[in-house]
């Protein structure tokens, strides 16, 4: 049944063993009498996730919306098989991002967060994702010793996706993305490190109306 399959491609999940676990799910999907469903492509983002293999997580990712996007809206004969990825599956492959601590793997994660918006409502981006990469922006800064060419980088970045934010929230009430204390302290502390309190201090003075909307 389709809840033993996902139960085992738990368990390869949770033991590190990321090639079990694409290799059950490729079967799963070439079965004629077993049907996949999102929670078992998710279990298999977030083996490779475990793996330490973003790259992997990714091309997982991108070829289940390859396959959406292939079927379109109308589908055919083999429609069911097609698999949606949600919000879940994109933040696991951020989260798997977010780990590597890089400048590159920074912008591998902003490149997903894009892929969400691209997506429509179904998978678009909400805080936690936002943060997520902001938060990616912070460990790339801080691996890399805080050299100030870097922490300048990845200030800079970190900051235009809080504007982003900010944009968003200003467009709609109802937008899922509203940056929080945690957006505004993690850019605020790369502008301290980058030497910029100018900047730093003008994000302090909104973090009271922040906490009161």
């Amino acid at each position: 049944t389709l809840i033993s399959q996902n139960t085992l491609l738990h368990c390869h999940a949770v033991s590190g063993s990321a090639d079990r676990a694409e290799a059950l799910l490729k079967r799963m999907i070439q079965s004629d009498n077993l049907e996949v469903d999102v929670v078992s492509w998710n279990t298999c983002l977030h083996a490779w996730s475990k793996a330490g293999d973003p790259f992997r997580a990714e091309q997982l990712l991108m070829e289940m919306v390859s396959e959406v996007e292939a079927h379109g809206k109308k589908g055919n004969a083999k429609k069911s098989r097609v698999v949606n990825p949600d919000v879940r599956s994109f933040s696991i492959v951020l989260q798997a991002w977010a780990k590597q601590r890089t400048v590159e793997a920074s912008k591998h994660a902003e490149a997903i967060l894009k892929h969400m918006h691209a997506m429509g409502n179904r998978c678009s981006p909400d805080t936690i994702a936002y943060n997520t990469v902001i938060t990616a922006w912070m460990k790339a800064a801080v691996a890399s010793g805080r050299q100030k060419d870097v922490v300048a980088e990845c200030a800079s970045r970190a900051d235009s996706l809080l504007l982003d934010m900010e944009k968003q929230q200003a467009a709609s009430k109802q937008n899922k993305v509203r940056p929080d204390k945690l957006s505004y302290d993690s850019v605020i502390q790369l502008w301290k490190w980058a030497g910029h309190s100018e900047r730093a201090d003008e994000l302090q003075e909104k973090i009271p109306l922040v906490a009161r909307s």
